[in-house]
């Protein structure tokens, strides 16, 4: 009897831990007047610490912390404090469905986000808890996995996640050369934007090729379609090269 009340125990605490797990979300304001402010307590009568803003670039300017019915917790860069749930929008890249997950794997993991500056630079958009579900929907590109939007991207260095499931990856392939020297050169003939990739060598028909991966990426529509526009919009050939990954 006590074998089995133990047995219960545990398997109830492994079911609310992976419940209270956090999921990655991104809020903004959905209120007329765009924007929402930021309270030090669930209240409508506490102090404003600061706003949290409408959709701008395809993000919001705030994560989710905790929901309690009427009022959510949230961050921005700013502040920390309560906003009204009823004017609340989020964004999450994990839907349960995706063959691979991402998961924070620091203290503080690091969310960068794109800037366009002169420098193409990379800022702090903020840190997550070690455990916290990234993304089942993403892409790769060298050393960062990627989270798109409508516009600006979110970044998350590779070494400071881990990736866990099993699945099809579609590469987006470019060339296919004899030598790496060969495969660098063409590389140097293509646009700015698709030169952050990796090289692969692999072997096709019993012979060493060279083949330059600009991305990769875990929804095959995700990748037709950047087929697609590099051809319509940068005249760029590419191909699909499905690959089983498991982790």
């Amino acid at each position: 009897m006590m074998k089995k009340t133990l047995l219960i125990l545990m398997l109830l605490a492994a079911s609310i831990a992976s419940y209270s797990q956090k999921i990655f979300t991104v809020v903004y304001a959905t209120s007329s007047d765009n924007f929402l402010n930021i309270r030090t307590s669930p209240s409508g009568d506490s102090d404003i610490l600061g706003k949290l803003y409408s959709l701008y670039h395809g993000l919001g300017n705030g994560v989710l912390l905790e929901s309690r019915g009427n009022w959510s917790m949230i961050s921005t860069s700013e502040c920390e404090g309560w906003v009204a749930s009823k004017y609340l929008g989020s964004l999450q890249w994990y839907s349960g469905d995706g063959p691979f997950r991402i998961i924070a794997d620091k203290w503080e993991t690091p969310v960068y986000r794109e800037t366009y500056g002169d420098d193409a630079s990379l800022d702090l958009f903020t840190t997550l808890e070690e455990g916290t579900i990234i993304s089942d929907h993403f892409e790769e590109n060298g050393e960062y996995y990627i989270l798109t939007t409508a516009h600006d991207n979110l970044y998350i260095k590779k070494s400071d996640a881990k990736q866990t499931g099993s699945g099809m990856v579609y590469c987006v392939v470019m060339g296919s050369y004899s030598s790496m020297e060969e495969c660098r050169n063409g590389l140097s003939k293509l646009p700015e934007f698709y030169r952050d990739g990796e090289f692969l060598e692999a072997k096709v028909e019993g012979k060493h090729v060279f083949r330059y991966v600009v991305r990769h990426f875990v929804d095959k529509s995700s990748a037709e379609e950047f087929v697609k526009n590099a051809k319509e919009y940068h005249n760029v050939d590419c191909w699909l090269w499905p690959v089983f990954r498991s982790n």
